[in-house]
């Protein structure tokens, strides 16, 4: 071979080796820089795109979390301080997206929602997001504040949907049916147990919710009513059959399923990764998934508080009582509080959606959410 081949054949190496480089270098970072009298820990995580920002002041160490791509550096440009007897919040100015409130009181995180009137006052009211109650009913549901997400409500029959501050109705069975606990969501689908059948079923209800067209998909198993889902992943709900010791996946968009575990052989459980368990293991802990989420939600005291990925603080976001958290997806999170339902994202604060007096004694899996669809 040439020399003149084999030096345009470095040349060709060495500019792929460099594109390699660029599409996949991991600019994940940390870095401590001071603006005024805070102390800033930026970090970005390059895997899950990501930005986790910590100003330490005084005593407590405020914190906020953006999803994000790589956008440089040091994006706290400026901070400004507001406060109100125990109150007190800071505007951090970044490069990306708008000025954000990070807040406490005596001495807690809080979102900015939960601040008095008179520190709300004080700060610019471009980031102060006030809601009004004006409501209209219609059934037994009272409507609120409309959000681009789309809401299902079980009525027994089948579903309420709310969707662009509208409700209509789609029935699905003739006779009531109170036992939801096996309605599953994945994605833009909800499947529904043929509940016409007694005992067992080998039938599904597959309710596409871009269209709201039911299908009826039939299985080639016999799966009881004493099951539970364990979870859903990508494209797929996984179910126990607890009486019959067997694990299926469920595709609802193919129609398709299949079993993967029986009684003491080895299944599969998400637990932040996939694990394998068996079926008897499974059903003896009443074994769910979990995932490794950047934004986490949970109810302590009845209070509902949110925590960043890594984090050991938490952040208390409602005053309201919470009594189950419905759906999150990413910062957002739905969450019933007596007979209301409510929307928080820690840009928006909390909105009321809807109100529905059954919820006060019924609101097990009775309600599911489609997240921003258009």
């Amino acid at each position: 071979m040439s020399k003149k081949k084999l030096r345009l054949l470095l040349i060709i190496f060495l500019i792929i080796t460099f594109l390699l480089l660029i599409i996949f270098k991991d600019n994940s970072y940390s870095k401590v820089y001071d603006i005024d009298e805070y102390k800033v820990t930026e970090e970005f995580n390059d895997k899950q795109s990501y930005y986790y920002f910590q100003i330490k002041y005084n005593s407590l160490d405020y914190e906020l979390l953006i999803n994000h791509k790589y956008s440089g550096e040091k994006l706290i440009t400026n901070i400004t301080k507001y406060s109100e007897k125990e109150e007190l919040c800071l505007v951090l100015e970044l490069t990306i997206g708008n000025s954000t409130l990070v807040c406490s009181k005596d001495n807690k995180l809080i979102n900015w929602n939960l601040i008095s009137d008179n520190l709300k006052d004080k700060i610019p009211s471009e980031l102060i997001k006030e809601y009004s109650e004006n409501s209209y009913t219609e059934k037994d549901i009272a409507i609120f504040n409309n959000i681009a997400s789309k809401i299902y409500i079980w009525n027994y029959k089948g579903f309420d949907i709310i969707e662009n501050g509208k409700l209509k109705t789609l029935n699905i069975f003739d006779d009531d049916v109170y036992d939801t606990n096996l309605i599953a969501k994945v994605n833009n689908y909800i499947i529904i147990p043929n509940y016409n059948q007694k005992y067992n079923f080998n039938k599904i209800i597959v309710l596409n919710t871009k269209t709201d067209k039911i299908e009826e998909w039939e299985l080639n198993y016999e799966i009881s009513y004493d099951s539970y889902v364990m979870g859903s992943y990508e494209n797929s709900i996984y179910l126990v059959d607890i009486k019959n010791k067997i694990q299926y996946e469920l595709v609802p968009h193919k129609q398709k399923a299949r079993i993967i575990a029986t009684k003491n052989s080895q299944g599969l459980v998400y637990k932040k990764e996939w694990q394998k368990m068996t079926v008897n293991q499974m059903i003896n802990n009443k074994e769910t998934f979990t995932f490794n989420i950047i934004y986490n939600y949970q109810i302590a005291s009845q209070k509902l508080y949110l925590s960043y990925i890594n984090s050991p603080n938490t952040i208390q976001v409602t005053n309201n009582q919470v009594d189950k958290i419905v759906a999150i997806n990413d910062n957002e999170v739905y969450y019933l509080s007596q007979n209301k339902l409510f929307y928080f994202n820690i840009y928006d604060g909390e909105k009321l959606l809807a109100q529905k007096e059954e919820w006060l004694f019924n609101n097990e899996n009775k309600v599911f959410i489609i997240f921003n669809q258009k």
